[in-house]
């Protein structure tokens, strides 16, 4: 949806093409999502780095709220920002479009996953944009030699993100998220602030795996899927700590927008 009405293919034309854009994704029930107003933050600091302008955050609620009102109760929702004329990659200033799509809703996997590592770096790592062809490039080869997802590194082996998820470690008393560049998730961020003073972020090398006793992957799916292994290193499923997770983000109230 481009403007308060459906998405011609003709303005669909620029972002199936040029990928530069940012975007958030979530899942809404009943015309409610949890998180908005990290959402709305999240859009508005990657639209002023990428478009030299603050997002406006009224339009993007009425746009969520126009097509929450006229889907299936459940959905998968991503909003994504754009520049439909390419004034942006010229380096001049523009009102970038926001376009609102709805998919298939998406459920809670709590499945150990074995996973490997990978260096590997996105562009602009704080940001969730549109370059996506190098992160899902590794997870193709992740899941090609047998894996279910892959996990990345810088070439000194410090973890950061998953592919599509940040990653958590548990050392029995503290929840722990690796101090580097990486995208800050909503869920993490809700979880962070739910677990207030107990979870902290350090720095985590590959050498430090076998210290941790859990490790699970968090994204606006799942809000704590055990992690089995990472590359030879493998972690106790620890069901208790998965359980705190879900209820703790079960607890997060619902927003409508």
């Amino acid at each position: 949806m481009v403007g308060t009405a459906p998405a011609t293919a003709e303005e669909l034309l620029r972002p199936a093409l040029v990928n530069y854009g940012h975007y958030t994704t979530m899942q809404a029930r009943g015309g409610r999502v949890r998180g908005l107003a990290h959402h709305l933050d999240r859009l508005d600091g990657a639209n002023r780095e990428l478009f030299g302008t603050g997002i406006d955050r009224e339009l993007v609620c009425d746009r969520l709220r126009w097509a929450l009102d006229r889907v299936a109760p459940e959905v998968t929702v991503r909003i994504t920002v754009f520049d439909r004329g390419g004034s942006a990659t010229a380096g001049v200033g523009v009102a970038p479009e926001v376009l609102v799509t709805t998919s298939t809703p998406i459920y809670p996997d709590f499945s150990p996953m074995r996973v490997r590592s990978a260096v590997h770096q996105r562009v602009l790592p704080h940001l969730k944009h549109m370059g996506t062809l190098g992160l899902m490039h590794e997870r193709r080869m992740a899941r090609r030699d047998g894996f279910d997802d892959v996990l990345f590194t810088d070439a000194g082996g410090r973890v950061s993100e998953g592919s599509i998820w940040n990653v958590g470690f548990f050392d029995g008393e503290r929840i722990i998220w690796p101090d580097a560049p990486m995208l800050t998730g909503i869920t993490m961020r809700l979880l962070g602030e739910a677990l207030d003073g107990r979870c902290e972020f350090r720095e985590i090398r590959l050498g430090d795996l076998p210290e941790l006793r859990s490790a699970f992957a968090v994204n606006s799916i799942t809000p704590g899927r055990p992690i089995a292994s990472i590359d030879d290193v493998r972690f106790a499923v620890d069901s208790d700590l998965i359980a705190l997770l879900s209820e703790t983000y079960d607890s997060v109230p619902w927003d409508r927008p």
